[in-house]
């Protein structure tokens, strides 16, 4: 052999122990089973890679989004595979298994299990981002109490192995080898990133099924757990891409528009931080009952969207005249569909609420994210990420209510303010007050 051959390094192996942090709801084809699907963790880490691509990998300069867009495509088929037709569909060079630890499996709470999850606590904030999961709040007509599961989960405080291989593709060009290499290298820092930020199932942007990356070992950069805020800091600004780019990206990916933020600096209970995240989101966002939101007086700092939903009650009220033509709620930034619950109209009793107007895209995920950590100090922390991106996918974005197209203009500062702002009223504690910027 010639001694100036270069070995190839393929395939190449990880092995990673993730640790779930709050309880995780994951399913396969039957809902009320559950199960940790190997395709579901392919998803979430494929999103993250997304997320660095667009700043991470090099293109010419000042290349239209369309020709960046293609670029990032092409390179990210050649790690993820494509579906495409016989003649240019191809394989993924990734296969991922998944061991439950400890075998021979991973205990879980069954529906309908009462305050299975949170004990005899009232944990409305942790209820409210878990909406659609478990019940918010007590329901005497169908005799549920707050916090009883809908669907079942696997229980926090165990983990599982993954167990992930790269293979190398045939029959590859030159550019196409360097394209491969450069879709590994960010594949690694992906993986490390999932295991900072990262959750999967249900309700994963509200910090359920949160995870934390426990061990990691193959052919990786050294791995150690952060343990304190600052560490924790550390180690996410090194897997960003330097320099982020400037412009808005198209879909949601870091860029210097984005941010990050440990909303809960130092806890000493997971479902505590998730609580603490959903109460705050809560008394801003709510309108409350009886001007009241979880025994707070309400903050009621979105008047309008109020005002707006109650018109439609009003059976004289003109929409296509009055004060509110064309409104759009400004917390539609939050994710859509935004709904406001049933109405009747002319005799039809329909759902009153916002989302895309484009065919066949019923659904806008949430822009921000927000994530329990657990550092090695086994301390727990509440982070939140903003992706600032471009919110529907066309370039004049319109929305539906009722069927009644509208043109809509987002509004980060709602998002911003959320994270930023503190209650109007000076007597009101401050939604985060010892938060730590992480980015930027």
């Amino acid at each position: 052999m010639d001694s100036n051959t270069i070995k190839d390094p393929y395939p190449l192996e990880w092995d990673a122990l993730f640790a779930i942090v709050t309880p995780l709801f994951l399913a396969g084809a039957d809902q009320q089973q559950v199960e940790l699907r190997a395709s579901s963790l392919r998803g979430a880490l494929r999103f993250w890679w997304r997320a660095l691509a667009w700043s991470g990998i090099a293109t010419p300069d000042e290349p239209s989004v369309k020709v960046k867009l293609a670029r990032i495509h092409e390179i990210e088929t050649l790690l993820f595979g494509f579906a495409g037709s016989q003649k240019n569909s191809r394989q993924s060079a990734l296969s991922i298994c998944i061991e439950p630890c400890p075998r021979p499996g991973l205990g879980s709470l069954k529906k309908n299990e009462k305050d299975a999850i949170l004990g005899a606590s009232k944990a409305h904030g942790a209820y409210y981002l878990g909406y659609g999961l478990m019940e918010a709040f007590d329901n005497q007509q169908k005799n549920r109490k707050a916090g009883q599961l809908l669907r079942p989960c696997l229980e926090s405080g165990q983990g599982f192995r993954v167990k992930f291989r790269i293979t190398h593709p045939t029959s590859l060009s030159a550019t196409l080898k360097q394209d491969f290499d450069t879709a590994v290298s960010l594949f690694e820092k992906a993986l490390h990133l999932y295991g900072l930020l990262g959750g999967l199932g249900s309700r994963a942007r509200r910090g359920w099924g949160s995870l934390r990356l426990h061990k990691l070992s193959g052919r990786t950069q050294e791995f150690k757990r952060a343990d304190t805020p600052e560490s924790y800091k550390a180690a996410i600004l090194d897997l960003l891409p330097s320099p982020l780019s400037a412009d808005e990206p198209p879909y949601s990916a870091f860029s210097q528009r984005s941010r990050i933020d440990i909303l809960i600096p130092d806890t000493n209970d997971a479902m505590r931080v998730l609580d603490e995240m959903g109460r705050a989101m809560q008394r801003y966002r709510s309108w409350g009952k009886n001007g009241k939101v979880n025994g707070k007086p309400s903050e009621k700092k979105f008047r309008k969207d109020h005002d707006w939903s109650k018109t439609y009650q009003n059976k004289n009220y003109n929409h296509s005249t009055g004060p509110y033509k064309n409104y759009v709620p400004a917390r539609s930034i939050f994710g859509l569909p935004h709904n406001y619950g049933k109405i009747y109209e002319k005799n039809n009793r329909k759902t009153l609420g916002v989302k895309p107007s484009e065919a066949g895209k019923d659904r806008r995920a949430s822009p921000l994210f927000l994530h329990v950590h657990q550092l090695a100090s086994d301390w727990f922390i509440g982070v939140s990420i903003l992706f600032t991106a471009r919110f529907l996918p066309t370039d004049k974005a319109n929305v539906s209510i009722l069927n009644d197209r509208r043109d809509y203009t987002p509004n980060w500062d709602v998002l911003t303010n959320f994270l930023d702002s503190t209650p109007a009223n000076p007597n009101h504690s401050s939604y985060f007050p010892d938060k730590i910027s992480v980015f930027p």
